[in-house]
């Protein structure tokens, strides 16, 4: 007859039935103490990879889910713990021991190199130990859940190459790149070209209108406003902007053509604006010098890297200048009134074409981007401008044009904005996790039991207490806590597992022996108590 505790299970739960127990040091299951029983109980239909040593054999219990785990040790039930994992004893020995003392040990991530299928390979856990322990009080026992977050680790190592990747396109990209966070739209990323339109200031962490106090009045902050509010893109051509060019000069207008590009969470909502541009202000100063003589145009626009042309006001091109003729392969003659058409990609003829005539008829600047072909037959993107010469009396006279390639630029942007938006995915997708906000929040976290004593405490004691986790698990919180402030806090608690969310301040003793104010707030899980800390001894002391 099978014993209750030892049904189900699946396939460990068969050959836990049908192994030889009489035969065994652990004897036949009727006799087992009911501790070990309700484990095997609990392990066996248990979703979650568990396991169990019992006595001082530490002889192995696990569930389906931790045959997994073990791999090509599979099968292992009543065998020594040790003895299965031969290859990271050296690493588990020491665990054990503490377990095996009556210590509760938790890791968020060990790393372990296992030989389960016949090499070696890099493995990652997180787990729990926890003594069993006999009517007595002795420990009979070690029971563990764990989890194997292996591809999870890999896939932040993934994550941090893709980010150091995107960080070199932007140090590398010919354009103004910068990334901007939250409402306040605070600097989170900038590229050496943006530095160098901003006086190379340190602009990092700062929302913009504290980083760039003299674009007050100038409409930016309202765009970017704008922006995060709506989730609408905006793109701006030839826009002039007036940024101090050197620490403690006047200010300089510079001209450039950007783009607002909002930033999505995995939630859909706007938290992020992605800022992109160039600093036309060359292109279009020279545009306006080279109005002043047609031929003195000409002669410097031999010279310039961008194709150069002209036309007059009938929109009828008349001249190119030696870098449009060698891209194209094509003469002047070949190239002048709308024989340059031929040069455009198919499926950007029609808008090209469009977008010219209604510049013609508004007089007002040309833009567009389409592809031209060069002399070998292969397409190439450009930005394709044109500005209007007007006389004295304001009629226009001619056209001014340049064809500027950013085949280059749009292949650097779509893959920016191609990665930046998988790492915004997987960033939301991890903060989601526990161990992540745990482990990198600089407010201090603990978990604290029915008896007011810690179980765990995050990194941030570290930092903000100068105490190592070692310390403080296991420890009362009156250890840690002034004494004129212990009533306030053991009330605080109480009230917290009663379902109060009380909030409180006490004195938390440092590491070097001064104590620090802390401001706290307490929500119940169960028996253990959370609480979230925050420093405010710098608040108090104004």
């Amino acid at each position: 007859m099978t014993l209750r505790f030892m049904q189900g299970g699946g396939d460990m739960g068969a050959m836990l039935r049908a192994h030889p127990w009489a035969e065994s040091p652990m004897g036949l299951p009727a006799h087992w103490p009911s501790q070990l029983k309700t484990l095997v109980g609990l392990m066996l239909n248990a979703p979650q990879p568990m396991f169990a040593v019992w006595g001082p054999e530490q002889r192995m219990f696990y569930n389906d889910g931790y045959a997994e785990i073990l791999g090509g040790h599979h099968p292992a039930l009543d065998q020594p713990f040790l003895d299965v994992w031969s290859e990271i004893r050296s690493d588990l020995e020491p665990i054990m021991a503490r377990a095996y003392a009556g210590e509760p040990i938790y890791m968020d991530d060990i790393e372990l190199t296992m030989r389960r299928h016949g090499h070696d390979e890099e493995t990652h856990f997180s787990f729990f130990y926890a003594p069993v322990r006999g009517d007595q009080g002795e420990v009979l026992g070690v029971f563990c859940a764990c989890t194997e977050i292996t591809q999870e680790v890999k896939a932040r190592r993934e994550r941090t190459a893709e980010l150091d990747r995107l960080r070199e396109m932007f140090t590398s990209s010919p354009s103004f790149v910068a990334v901007l966070r939250g409402p306040d739209h605070r600097f989170e990323l900038t590229n050496p070209a943006y530095l160098r339109l901003i006086a190379q200031r340190d602009v990092i962490g700062m929302p913009v209108r504290a980083a760039l106090p003299e674009l007050e009045g100038q409409g930016f902050f309202e765009l970017l406003d704008t922006v995060y509010r709506t989730g609408e893109t905006h793109s701006g051509r030839a826009a002039r902007v007036s940024l101090v060019a050197e620490p403690g000069t006047e200010l300089e207008e510079r001209v450039v053509d950007f783009i607002y590009q909002p930033m999505r969470g995995a939630d859909g909502k706007v938290n992020g604006i992605f800022v992109e541009g160039v600093d036309v202000t060359e292109v279009v100063t020279q545009a306006q010098v080279l109005r002043e003589s047609e031929e003195k145009f000409r002669s410097f626009a031999q010279l310039a890297p961008n194709h150069m042309w002209t036309s007059p006001a009938d929109g009828q091109l008349d001249w190119f200048n030696e870098q449009t003729l060698r891209y194209s392969g094509m003469d002047m003659a070949a190239l002048c009134g709308t024989g340059w058409a031929t040069l455009v990609h198919p499926d950007d003829l029609a808008r090209a074409k469009s977008t010219w005539a209604a510049a013609l008829r508004s007089g007002k600047n040309y833009e567009v981007e389409f592809r031209i072909r060069r002399a070998d037959g292969v397409y190439r993107w450009h930005l394709v401008r044109a500005l209007p010469v007007r006389n004295t009396g304001g009629a226009i006279v001619r056209w001014v044009g340049t064809n500027t390639d950013i085949e280059d630029q749009r292949a650097d942007r779509d893959k920016l904005r191609a990665i930046n938006a998988t790492l915004e995915r997987r960033v939301d997708e991890r903060t989601r996790e526990r161990e992540r906000m745990w482990t990198n929040s600089p407010d201090l976290m603990a978990m604290i039991d029915e008896h007011g004593s810690f179980v765990d405490v995050n990194p941030a004691w570290k930092c903000a207490l100068g105490w190592d986790r070692e310390q403080v698990v296991g420890r009362r919180i009156d250890a840690l806590i002034h004494p004129q402030d212990h009533a306030r806090t053991e009330d605080a608690l109480a009230r917290a597992t009663v379902g109060v969310l009380p909030t409180f301040e006490c004195r938390v003793l440092h590491a070097d022996g001064s104590h620090r104010i802390v401001a706290w707030t307490a929500a119940p899980d169960g028996k253990t108590v959370f609480a979230f800390g925050r420093d405010i001894t710098a608040d108090r002391e104004r």
